[in-house]
């Protein structure tokens, strides 16, 4: 436990969070040669390898080993950005007649827009985004220019009405394709997230030298805390996402406010912005918290599993802190709903080392065989566009 705590504390410092829960034990982790075994794999766990290596490349350390590991991931996470900044013209030129917007979100925006620091900000795939009835004629178009989709269960995402699916580009990059920003059906219903005002209220940024449109700075926001939330909130690398989106975004608290609380997601932000203005030095006024989320009853429990399992130790094994987070709902009241279905799910289970997501959150069979036919894939995929299209209006 010590190791981790160790490792766990050099995690915040790469990363400028922390100095409030260490500043009266703050020990230099490095000089005084700690056990730092298992470092890379933590960093790479939460994300945060680049900045891990920035902040250790210069110093000495005595295993080298863990240093040449990170900086493998560092000048991977660089190359792949490279290579995603080559693909917006492809992307660019493939979409050029898409009678609809489409956003870039995540990956390269944050990397590029919000972090101001590309190297800072890795990640693995590009994430687009185009409004629901249009997602067919999306599909089509990279199609066309040799795009291949590699979801191919076309009965199993209707019958989950999945909000994303992956295409891959000739180039080899591997885009997540999105028609909402919450990928599960049962998951979306529990909120009210409008997609055509995300859409009216785009922006553009450049990436490297290329013009692209993308959210909002509210819709920034409060994506990048949905996301953490849903997902598990247990990386630091969604913390510091937020984080600098505070920090470098320009935007109302006010406005902050209204969204969420439009979107029915206040509880969900509130819990995340709480966590992280108690990880980094950032000021996130409690009035707004308040306000996000007036009954802290929940918040009061995320709050209380971050001191009793810090995020920073966290290993992306299943665990009581990632339940809580993927149970927020848009108030205590289905919060606490939600998290007792989860519980009895994780005790008719008899899981003994965590808490489970929950089996409705898991990819399930379809109600029957998918057609092997290509007659029988095409009416498959033409339903669940159909079923999209009308859900995206509803």
């Amino acid at each position: 436990m010590r190791t981790r705590a160790i490792v766990g504390q050099l995690l915040l410092e790469s990363i400028g969070a922390g100095e409030r829960r260490h500043r009266r034990r703050r020990r230099d982790v490095l000089r005084q040669r700690w056990d730092l075994s298992g470092l890379a794999e933590m960093a790479q766990f939460h994300g945060i390898s680049s900045a891990v290596y920035l902040h250790m490349k210069d110093r000495e350390y005595r295993d080298v080993s863990a240093v040449h590991e990170l900086r493998a991931s560092y000048h991977a996470a660089v190359q792949r950005h490279l290579f995603t900044l080559r693909d917006i013209p492809f992307l660019t030129e493939a979409l050029a007649t898409l009678p609809a917007p489409w956003l870039v979100i995540k990956g390269p925006v944050l990397s590029e827009v919000v972090y101001r620091r590309p190297d800072l900000r890795a990640y693995t795939d590009l994430d687009l985004v185009v409004p629901g009835p249009f997602l067919g004629e999306a599909l089509s178009l990279l199609e066309g220019a040799g795009c291949r989709v590699i979801d191919d269960d076309w009965r199993l995402m209707r019958e989950m009405m999945r909000g994303e699916l992956q295409v891959l580009l000739p180039s080899g990059t591997l885009v997540d394709l999105h028609w909402h920003l919450l990928s599960h059906g049962r998951l979306r219903r529990s909120f009210d997230i409008s997609m055509e005002g995300l859409f009216a209220r785009r922006r553009s940024v450049v990436l490297g030298k290329n013009q692209v449109e993308t959210l909002g700075p509210v819709d920034t926001l409060i994506h990048l805390a949905a996301h953490g939330c849903f997902a598990g909130g247990n990386r630091l690398l969604w913390m510091k996402d937020i984080e600098q989106c505070v920090v470098h975004e320009t935007f109302s608290w006010d406005a902050v406010i209204d969204r969420a609380h439009e979107w029915s997601v206040g509880l969900v932000v509130g819990s995340l912005l709480a966590r992280v203005s108690r990880l980094f030095p950032v000021d996130v006024p409690k009035e707004v918290l308040d306000e996000l989320a007036p009954d802290t009853s929940w918040r009061l429990l995320v709050a209380a599993l971050d001191r009793m399992a810090p995020i920073e130790r966290a290993t992306g094994r299943r665990s009581p802190s990632r339940m809580v987070a993927r149970a927020t709902r848009r108030d205590a009241r289905s919060s606490f709903l939600e998290l007792s279905r989860r519980a009895t799910a994780w005790v008719k289970e008899g899981v003994p080392t965590g808490l489970p997501i929950g089996p409705s959150d898991r990819l399930r069979p379809a109600a029957g065989p998918t057609s092997s036919s290509e007659k029988g894939r095409t009416e498959e995929r033409i339903a669940f566009l159909d079923a999209v299209a009308r859900d995206a209006v509803a």
